[in-house]
C-alpha cells in the first residue's frame, strides 16, 4: 500500500445484496455465509464468469458463455449480454504468457473480435490470433452518460487452434453494424444489419444506406491492407438527401475492408462528427482497374440531395449518384423552381490520353422556359467522369457546387463534342439539330434551333444562311460547310441590330481529322 495510491469507494451494491449475485464474485469459507438454499462448491464458484457489482447495478444478464472459462470452437467463441436499456460496450482481450500463465501488458488487436451493439444488448464474436489462453473483460455504462466505462465481467478462454482465413482491418471503434448510440444521432436504421461481413458482388460495389430523423450530413473512412489514403477517396462517394445517407462503396482489392461512417446534424455549421456505425466488407473477386474507380475530387454532394432541393432543384430524371451511359451518352433531366438561378455544369476525369477537344466541349446545358433543365453528355471514350452541377444567384460571383453525377461509360467508340457555346446561348434556347459540333466538309446540313426573343438567326460560314422561323416557332435551314474551318450560329436580338455568335461547330479537317 505504500507505494500504491489507495481509493476509497463506497459500493451500494454490497448492502443487503442478493446472495444469488454475490456469490458470484465472493465465496466465504463457511458455506453457511452462502446464505443460499443449495451452497455451491469452491470447484463450481471457480467456473463461473466473474460479474462486478457494476454488472447487477446495470441489469445485465450474460447470456453466452456460461462457465469462466471458455474454449474456442473452430478458433472462434461467442460472448452475449443482454440488458433492458440501451448501454455502451467495450471489451480487452490479453494473452497469457504460455510459460508463467501471466497476462501481457499489450491488448490483442482490435481485430481479433467483432462487437455488435443493439437496444437490447451486445454480441462479442472473438478470434484469437494464435494458440493459447487469453483474458477477456467486459465494460459497460448506460448510453449518454458521461464517465468512463465501467467493468463488468471477465472470462477466461483457451484458445487450442486457430483456423486460417484472411486478416480483418483493425476498428478503433470496437463495435461493428449500427453504433448503440445512432438514434441520438439521428439515425434511425441502415440497409444491413448486424456485424456480419457484407459480400461485395462481382463489380467490386456495394451501397449502404443509413435512414435518418433529421437532416444530417455524412463523412465516410475505408481502411484496407493495401489500400492508401488517396485511392481510399476514390473508392467513396456520398448522397445526402433529408431521409437517408447512402455510401457507395468501391472495393478494388480482395479482403476484408472497414467502412466507418461518421454524421452530424446538417444545420450544426462546425460541430464534431460522431460515429454512427462501422460495417465488415468482404471482396473476394477478381481485382479491379485503378482506372474503374470513382472519379477524383468528388464533393459530398454526389446525386440530388439536400444541397440541391434547397437550391430549388428537383423532379430529377436519375435519382442515385451513379448514371451508366452504355452507349457514352446520357440526359440528366430536372427541374429549376428560381427564375435567377444561374446553372452551370463541368465534366471532369483523368483522361490518359491526349484530347482533341476540352471536356467542356462534351457536356451542352439546355435551359428551357419552362423551368427544365437538361444535361447532355457525350463522353469522349470509355471511362469514369465526374458531373459537376454549379448555380449561383447574382449578385454572387462565384458558383456554388449543387450536387455531382458519376457518369459511367463502356463505349469504346469516340463520342462526338457539343458545339462552343457562348454567353448569349441562354434560357430557353434549344440545339435541336445538329446535335454534334463536328461538321463534314463540302457538305449540307440541317439546322433546327429554338431561340427566343430574336428577330433574324442565320449560320455564318464561307457564306451567311438565314434561318426560317416555322409554326413551331423552331429556326431551321440547310447550311453548307464549304472549305470554312468553321460555322457560326448567331441572333439578331429584338432590342438592338447587333449579332450575337451562339455557338460556333467545327468542321473536319480531311488531311488531320482535326
Amino acid at each position: 500500500m505504500k507505494r500504491k495510491t489507495f481509493v476509497k469507494r463506497y459500493d451500494d451494491f454490497y448492502f443487503l445484496t442478493e446472495p444469488s449475485e454475490f456469490i458470484n464474485s465472493h465465496f466465504p469459507d463457511d458455506q453457511t455465509w452462502q446464505l443460499l438454499t443449495t451452497p455451491i462448491s469452491i470447484e463450481e464458484f471457480e467456473t463461473r464468469p466473474l460479474k462486478t457489482s457494476a454488472f447487477y447495478q446495470f441489469g445485465l444478464t450474460l447470456t453466452q458463455p456460461e462457465q469462466y472459462k471458455t474454449i474456442t470452437d473452430d478458433g472462434e467463441a461467442i460472448v452475449s449480454v443482454s440488458s433492458s436499456r440501451l448501454m455502451t460496450f467495450s471489451y480487452e482481450m490479453r494473452q497469457r504468457d504460455p510459460q508463467t500463465g501471466a497476462l501481457k501488458q499489450e491488448e490483442v488487436d482490435s481485430s481479433c473480435g467483432l462487437m455488435s451493439v443493439t437496444r437490447q444488448g451486445m454480441k462479442l464474436r472473438l478470434l484469437p490470433p494464435e494458440p493459447g489462453a487469453y483474458e477477456v473483460k467486459l465494460f459497460a455504462r448506460r448510453e449518454g452518460e458521461p464517465g468512463v466505462l465501467r467493468w463488468i465481467c471477465s472470462l477466461e478462454l483457451e484458445c487450442p487452434s486457430i483456423q486460417k482465413r484472411q486478416a480483418l482491418p483493425n476498428n478503433p471503434y470496437l463495435n461493428w453494424g449500427l453504433a448503440a448510440g445512432a438514434s441520438a444521432l439521428g439515425v434511425k436504421g441502415c440497409s444491413i444489419a448486424g456485424e456480419e461481413a457484407i459480400e461485395v458482388g462481382e463489380g467490386g460495389e456495394c451501397k449502404v444506406i443509413l435512414h435518418t430523423s433529421r437532416p444530417l450530413m455524412m463523412v465516410c473512412e475505408l481502411t484496407h491492407h493495401e489500400l492508401d489514403a488517396t485511392a481510399a477517396k476514390r473508392c467513396l462517394a456520398s448522397q445526402i438527401t433529408a431521409e437517408q445517407l447512402v455510401c457507395n462503396v468501391m472495393c478494388p482489392y480482395k479482403g476484408f475492408y472497414r467502412l466507418s461512417i461518421f454524421v452530424q446534424d446538417y444545420d450544426s455549421g462546425s460541430g464534431t462528427f460522431q460515429n454512427a456505425g462501422n460495417y465488415l466488407l468482404h471482396y473476394q473477386n477478381r481485382e479491379l482497374n485503378p482506372n474503374a474507380l470513382y472519379p477524383p475530387d468528388l464533393g459530398p454532394w454526389c446525386g440530388p440531395g439536400v444541397r440541391s432541393q434547397e437550391a430549388g432543384l428537383s423532379h430529377f430524371s436519375h435519382t442515385g449518384a451513379i448514371v451508366n451511359a452504355p452507349q457514352g451518352r446520357c440526359n440528366i433531366t430536372f427541374h429549376c423552381a428560381s427564375p435567377d438561378l444561374q446553372i452551370h455544369a463541368t465534366l471532369c476525369t483523368e483522361l490518359h490520353e491526349q484530347a482533341h477537344f476540352p471536356l467542356s466541349r462534351y457536356v451542352l446545358l439546355t435551359f428551357t422556359d419552362t423551368s427544365k433543365v437538361t444535361v447532355s453528355v457525350h463522353a469522349p471514350r470509355a471511362g469514369v467522369y465526374r458531373l459537376g452541377i454549379y448555380g449561383r444567384k447574382p449578385p454572387q460571383q462565384d458558383y456554388m457546387s449543387l450536387c455531382d453525377f458519376i457518369i459511367r461509360s463502356v463505349c469504346e467508340k469516340s463520342g462526338d463534342p457539343f458545339p462552343c457555346v457562348y454567353s448569349a446561348w441562354g434560357r430557353g434556347c434549344v440545339l435541336l439539330e445538329p446535335r454534334t459540333g463536328v461538321l463534314a466538309p463540302q457538305s449540307s446540313v440541317s439546322f433546327r434551333v429554338r431561340v427566343p426573343g430574336v428577330q433574324r438567326v442565320c449560320v455564318v460560314g464561307e457564306k451567311r444562311t438565314d434561318l426560317k422561323l416555322n409554326k413551331s416557332r423552331v429556326w431551321e435551314g440547310e447550311a453548307v460547310t464549304g472549305n470554312a474551318t468553321q460555322l457560326k450560329l448567331a441572333a439578331v436580338t429584338k432590342e438592338s441590330n447587333d449579332m450575337h455568335v451562339l455557338m460556333t461547330f467545327d468542321v473536319l479537317n480531311l488531311k488531320n481529322e482535326l
